[in-house]
């Protein structure tokens, strides 16, 4: 396994110093690979490689120029373009999950949806809000298919007729709503929450010494989850709500998921062991 991070955005020669401690306790004796995005270029992959990235966000579109690069270099990505969509954008994992009733409601509007009403959108989102609200639907909750609005009052809503200003606002500090709007009923009183790697369909918590500690509850519902699942290696953030249900908050692919909470390099070292051997 040679894993990858990326390169400093202004020297392609050098590793981007936030991955550094990343790279000191993944890398093996041969090394680490590096990912310029900027320049389109990856150093260090060499033929037969099987390549691990660990770094920022990409969208398909920069993830699907990583796995060119690695290919043209004789290597081959952990995670196919597929599975790495499979878990970045929600839209792709809701949809096989929805049903298991473990994850907030959400309606989703593509981007070419959106862009073909550029001057009725938000009349149409407006109609369907309340809608949702004559279902039941209290509060809502904004996300683009990857992230919510993490400053200016965030992405929850009760007010429906403050959704387009949130929606500017996510667009202002995201710079585009990427792969289009996600709007989740918004749970109350969820707490707890908690990020766990998947690796090889095992679950992992940074406790314990794995999330079969954390109640047979809990790793039903995540069983469920990664049953249906198809990448090697993603993460599930869970919380429990006022109930005390297991509730899922999201996925992400393990490549580009935060070392929150607990997570230190070296725990992400002891998971990835397996696969490394």
């Amino acid at each position: 396994m040679k894993f990858l991070f990326p390169a400093h955005p202004i020297n392609a020669k050098v590793i981007d110093e936030y991955f550094h401690p990343q790279a000191e306790a993944l890398a093996g004796p041969e090394g680490y690979a590096l990912f310029s995005i900027e320049n389109h270029t990856v150093k260090g992959v060499k033929p037969g490689d099987t390549v691990l990235y660990r770094g920022w966000m990409l969208n398909a579109g920069e993830y699907g120029l990583l796995s060119t690069l690695v290919g043209a270099a004789g290597g081959t990505m952990f995670t196919s373009l597929e599975q790495y969509t499979n878990t970045h954008y929600l839209p792709f994992w809701y949809h096989v999950i929805s049903n298991l009733g473990v994850t907030a409601e959400t309606q989703v509007y593509p981007i070419d949806y959106i862009e073909s009403h550029p001057n009725g959108f938000e009349t149409i989102l407006r109609d369907e809000l309340l809608r949702l609200r004559d279902r039941g639907w209290e509060k809502f909750f904004f996300k683009d298919f990857v992230k919510s609005l993490k400053t200016a009052g965030g992405s929850a809503v009760n007010n429906i007729e403050d959704a387009p200003h949130v929606i500017a606002l996510m667009k202002q500090f995201r710079g585009s709503l990427e792969g289009g709007l996600c709007v989740r009923r918004f749970e109350e009183g969820l707490h707890g929450e908690t990020r766990v790697f998947v690796v090889n369909r095992k679950p992992w918590a940074a406790f314990g010494d794995n999330v079969l500690s954390m109640g047979s509850e809990v790793l039903i519902v995540l069983e469920a989850v990664i049953n249906r699942i198809d990448s090697p290696f993603f993460t599930i953030d869970y919380a429990f709500d006022a109930g005390e249900r297991v509730r899922i908050i999201e996925l992400g692919d393990g490549q580009v998921s935060d070392l929150v909470g607990n997570w230190t390099p070296a725990l992400l070292n002891e998971i990835l062991q397996p696969v490394l051997a």
